[in-house]
């Protein structure tokens, strides 16, 4: 049956007409719209697009005529019109560009026509290819309708947006793992979604600056509840980890390798980052933490990969509204050391105290998360027939292990938990990982209290130190020092029915606690299953609990400074005989005392001058110490020294430096970067005193201002600054002396071969502080381990090690290697695990100490080495 649209319109106009109709009438009652809703979806589409051609005519007839009937004639098929362009009708291309030539009349560039044509042609847009003849007619259209007011010019810009997103690409440069996800993933979805993504992409591409404003986030916050607020957080939570990934493609031209992130994707980045801002799920939280790390992430001899990236994560995690996002931030203080990173980093947490309304001192302390964890260190779940156990093993470890309904252990995932519960299982694992980023971080922050000044209440202690779930697995293997109306104790948490608080925490001998230390000491645990009185669990030296504590009491870090070397003895003795491993040097500490030398020259100290660096490996080391610290080029500039701000103390400490060596290519990076620096005097002066500079390669340090800073005498810093700040220099030479390279002499430079006697002197010289301790650490240890003990003895400098091949000296400040009896080096690349990775250790953190028993070990039996360049070498 052919329809007769001039009937159906005639009709319509009939009904309009009629007088009894009034302003309340419903025109979806009528009869003849009752035809009209019988119609198939083509029919209606057809009869829409004569009755658009019949209202261009009335409004034509009206205008011309200034007929009164005409313009109630055409609002009357508007209405109706209105009503059927209200359902999704099947228009062909020329269908839809007839609706946009219309709307391109004077006549129909009404508000009514706006959305209906917007719709008809995202409608079409949706399941059809963008013609060039469609492509015009709308870009036609949207011009038409800039020209005019009110909500055209709006208007216009969403239509254009729609062919924006048909004739655009994706924003994104193939290249990287993150934007290759993205890519495949925004291509894989339907043209509307992808469409809106497109959009979100373009608008992210845009970021620029180091916050958004508000016109941006106002633009473009629409586009991301557009793609879906779940889905956006899901995209960002998968591609977030892909960009510390290594690129898929080379990038021609820049600097940087796999590493580097291309400009434009960066931005893009950023905006999504931006758009974080007032989200709270955790795992976006995480990813931003994670991205905020891999952007700051040094690229050698270049630099962090992407600043404006990094701190576009953390501006984000200092808006958003939850603690976790602070936890990340107090993360990222302790990992990045970036200087500008940092003030960032400050900024938020800063803007996060306030809002907050908390003390910025308080702020890192109170948004440590537990990840779970309801005791010290153990958190439990029970995931149907079976209990997930997970412990906290030590500062960078946890295990997670299945307990059965009988109470016996179950080492891999049990499959019903794996068929059932596998986002517990995800959230778990997700957990430990956490866990182990979060406790090296934490135990950073404590070991920095010691140049803060930090005290708390007893009962603040309590809470956020050795009572919390996760920093308690740390200060529970602390020293502290306790105070209140005259009284004084340092003591260490203790729980006599369990055992010590250990690096281990469960119940077994551990791979760190092989079975020829058993006369260490019972291995204890870090958590206990009952939360006792804590004043009950605080002993002495003597092992007797502290029972005077009270609110009012002071708790301060313990530092050996304080002590007498006899307490400082014991107390290392105590914490061996109990199989505890501090997270840091602290019983073990090493302390720096004025010496004669420095009595004479007063004002600095040259107990760390004339040795020679590398000045990459420097620079990151003053970072993870909090020095401030600038790479010198081989340029005519001038540089101000290392230098570590003491707020606290109204102090500066200064250690002078200069760049070495004069050609360029060799004695520099590429970038013209020195490789290696001089080291001179070590200084302090009132903090805003003025600053010293010296040229890059030398000639002496000195003040812009006429009247040069006054250094304070040595005599004058109080001795816990003057140790901590000689101890941190102390560990600048010791790391990064070019005497600790076994293979710098090989080189080749000729500049390397004019220092070869510092690099053998330092290799094999007088022991440091941190090497005298050392030294002590071996004396105690060796004598205890069965299997290599007869073969060890102590020569001075040397742990001197008899093999069936050969005598070996191992020095104990580099961990180089002379072998007997014409005192031959051997050079000794550590690959892999030993069997000193078993023995138990004092303290964390000194791979000097470990690095020389696993050399022990191996040279103990010599005559199993396999390695031909080693072999080569002891060979006589």
């Amino acid at each position: 049956m052919t329809i007769n649209n001039a009937d159906i319109i005639q009709a319509v106009l009939q009904e309009h007409q009629e007088p009894t109709k009034g302003p309340s009438y419903n025109f979806k009652e009528s009869d003849i719209w009752e035809e009209i809703s019988k119609l198939n979806r083509a029919e209606q589409a057809e009869l829409a697009l004569a009755m658009v051609q019949a209202y261009k005519h009335q409004m034509e007839q009206a205008t011309n005529n200034d007929d009164g009937d005409a313009y109630g004639n055409a609002s009357g098929i508007a209405n109706v019109l209105l009503l059927i362009l209200n359902r999704k009708l099947p228009f062909t291309a020329d269908g839809v560009i007839e609706f946009l030539v219309a709307c391109q009349d004077r006549n129909l560039r009404t508000w009514y026509w706006y959305t209906p044509v917007k719709k008809l042609t995202r409608d079409y847009l949706k399941d059809h290819v963008l013609t060039p003849e469609l492509q015009a007619a709308i870009e036609a259209t949207c011009n038409s309708w800039s020209q005019l007011y009110g909500d055209a010019p709006k208007a216009a810009n969403q239509l254009r947006l729609l062919i924006s997103a048909e004739t655009k690409t994706l924003a994104v440069t193939p290249g990287e793992p993150w934007s290759d996800a993205a890519k495949q993933t925004i291509e894989a979805l339907p043209k509307t979604k992808q469409a809106t993504w497109i959009q979100l992409i373009e608008a992210c591409s845009t970021a620029s600056g180091g916050k958004p404003t508000a016109k941006w986030l106002k633009s473009a916050k629409p586009l991301r509840q557009a793609v879906g607020i779940d889905t956006f957080q899901q995209y960002l939570v998968e591609w977030c980890p892909l960009v510390d990934q290594p690129r898929t493609q080379p990038l021609p031209g820049w600097r940087g390798g796999d590493d580097v992130i291309q400009d434009k994707n960066a931005d893009i980045l950023k905006g999504l980052v931006w758009l974080c801002a007032d989200q709270t799920e955790e795992e976006l939280v995480r990813a931003l933490g994670k991205l905020a790390v891999s952007a700051y992430r040094k690229i050698p001899g270049i630099g962090p990969r992407c600043v404006k990236l990094g701190n576009a994560c953390v501006w984000a995690l200092g808006q958003m509204p939850t603690a976790d996002a602070i936890g990340q931030l107090a993360l990222l203080k302790v990992k990045v050391k970036f200087g500008t990173a940092q003030k960032g980093i400050e900024k938020a947490l800063t803007a996060a105290a306030e809002r907050e309304g908390l003390p910025r001192e308080d702020i890192e302390e109170l948004a440590v998360p537990t990840y779970g964890l309801s005791e010290v260190g153990v958190r439990r779940e029970t995931l149907g027939e079976f209990t997930a156990e997970l412990m906290v093993t030590g500062t960078s470890s946890t295990v997670l292990r299945w307990l059965k309904a009988d109470g016996n252990v179950q080492k891999s995932v049990p499959k019903a938990v794996k068929d059932n519960y596998g986002e517990d299982l995800k959230e778990l694992k997700q957990a430990a990982k956490d866990i182990q980023k979060m406790l090296p971080a934490q135990r950073d922050r404590i070991e920095a209290f010691y140049l803060q000044q930090k005290t708390w209440d007893f009962a603040t202690w309590q809470e956020r130190y050795v009572n919390h779930p996760l920093v308690g697995t740390l200060a529970r293997r602390i020293l502290w020092q306790f105070e209140e109306d005259g009284k004084h104790a340092v003591g260490i948490w203790f729980d006599r029915e369990n055992g010590p608080p250990s690096s281990q925490n469960l119940g077994e001998v551990s791979a760190q606690s092989p079975p020829d230390l058993e006369d260490l000491g019972g291995q204890g645990k870090i958590a206990n299953t009952t939360q006792t009185s804590l004043k009950t669990n605080l002993v002495d030296l003597q092992g007797k609990p502290i029972d005077w504590l009270t609110h009012k009491t002071r708790v301060s870090l313990w530092h050996p400074i304080t002590a007498t070397t006899e307490t400082i003895q014991a107390w290392r003795s105590w914490l061996v005989n109990h199989g505890i491993q501090q997270p840091f040097k602290q019983a073990h500490r090493e302390i720096y005392l004025l010496t004669a030398a420095e009595e004479t020259t007063r004002v600095y100290s040259n107990r760390f001058a004339a040795h020679i660096i590398k000045q990459h490996q420097f620079n990151a080391l003053c970072g993870q110490r909090g020095w401030k610290n600038q790479l010198r080029l081989m340029v005519d500039d001038d540089y101000e020294p290392a230098r570590l701000l003491l707020p606290k103390w109204d102090l500066r400490a200064e250690f002078w430096i200069e760049g070495i060596g004069d050609d360029y290519g060799s004695d520099t990076t590429e970038a013209g970067t020195y490789l290696y620096l001089a080291t001179d005097q070590v200084r302090f002066y009132p903090i805003d005193a003025a600053s010293n500079f010296a040229h890059a390669g030398g000639g002496g340090y000195g003040t812009y201002r006429n009247a040069p800073a006054e250094p304070i005498p040595l005599s004058d810093i109080p001795a816990l600054v003057l140790t901590e700040v000689l101890r941190d220099v102390d560990l600048f030479v010791g790391v990064a002396s070019v005497g600790n390279d076994p293979n710098w002499t090989d080189g080749g430079a000729e500049g390397r071969r004019q220092y070869y006697d510092y690099w053998h002197d330092y290799s094999f010289g007088e022991l440091s502080a941190t090497a005298q301790t050392r030294r002590q650490v071996l004396e105690n240890l060796v004598p205890k381990l069965k299997k290599i003990a007869s073969r060890c003895s102590f020569q001075e400098r040397f742990l001197v090690v008899r093999g069936d091949i050969r005598t070996y000296k191992i020095h104990m400040g580099s961990g180089n290697i002379l072998m007997e009896p014409n005192d031959q080096y051997l050079c000794i690349v550590r690959a892999g695990k030993s069997a000193a990775d078993k023995v138990f250790l004092p303290f964390e953190g000194d791979k000097t100490l470990a690095l020389i028993l696993s050399k022990v070990f191996l040279l103990a039996e010599d005559t199993k080495i396999t390695d031909k360049t080693i072999l080569s070498q002891i060979t006589p």
